[in-house]
């Protein structure tokens, strides 16, 4: 697109100087250790406190940033954002990952260890876009697989059929849930709009790649 005023394109300039220049590589420095998993916290000293929670969500977010970026770049910048990518991928499905019941634990602790593993469909959904963004951006089959079966889990296991909608969170073997909230400052209710936006846009971008119908009629049913 072409931007003639000189405001606006000053504007791009300085918002792209700010993500390639300062943004990415700061996480591409500061969010992993040396063995690939995540750190804790970093303070505005960068020093690293490695004893919080590693919420999925936030590797889903690192994964879809770094796979979106490497998507619009190209050369040693699109592989510098790939290495970062693979990182994020790996540790989303290696640690984050419920082998036994399936679907994505809300957090893992620092040995990659499930700490909250509550199926919250936010995570899952989340998951889903970053899966399906890194497939894009390096054609790996694996991730496209991987984010299929977390569709399927959502379907299966949080979509309500009688009233519409996605419920908010389930237990690890996706058994009901009486306290839903992803955090003690949200109400405890059994869908938000919140949760059933960050699925619409999972599942908008699933269906770009894959064109389901199935996921075609959940959009359409979850938009009504």
């Amino acid at each position: 697109m072409t931007i003639s005023d000189p405001s606006l394109q000053a504007l791009r300039v300085a918002a792209e100087r700010e993500l390639t220049e300062d943004i990415l590589p700061f996480w591409d420095e500061w969010a992993f250790d040396a063995q690939g998993n995540l750190v804790g916290r970093v303070g505005e000293d960068l020093s690293v406190d490695d004893d919080g929670p590693r919420h999925t969500v936030l590797v889903a977010r690192i994964l879809w940033t770094f796979a979106a970026a490497a998507r619009v770049t190209s050369g040693e910048t699109a592989s510098r954002w790939k290495a970062a990518g693979e990182r994020a991928y790996r540790l989303l499905i290696d640690k984050c990952w419920d082998r036994q019941h399936g679907g994505v634990y809300w957090s893992i602790d620092r040995n990659g260890q499930a700490l909250e593993a509550r199926k919250q469909t936010y995570a899952q959904a989340f998951s889903v876009y970053a899966l399906v963004e890194w497939h894009l951006a390096t054609g790996s089959a694996e991730a496209l697989e991987q984010a299929s079966s977390l569709v399927d889990e959502i379907e299966s296991h949080a979509r309500d059929r009688v009233h519409g909608g996605y419920f908010e969170a389930l237990d690890r073997d996706w058994s009901a849930l009486a306290d839903m909230r992803l955090s003690d400052k949200d109400l405890n209710s059994a869908k938000s709009q919140n949760t059933m936006l960050h699925v619409l846009e999972a599942y908008t971008s699933f269906l770009r790649a894959t064109g389901e119908p199935r996921i075609r009629q959940a959009l359409a049913d979850l938009v009504t």
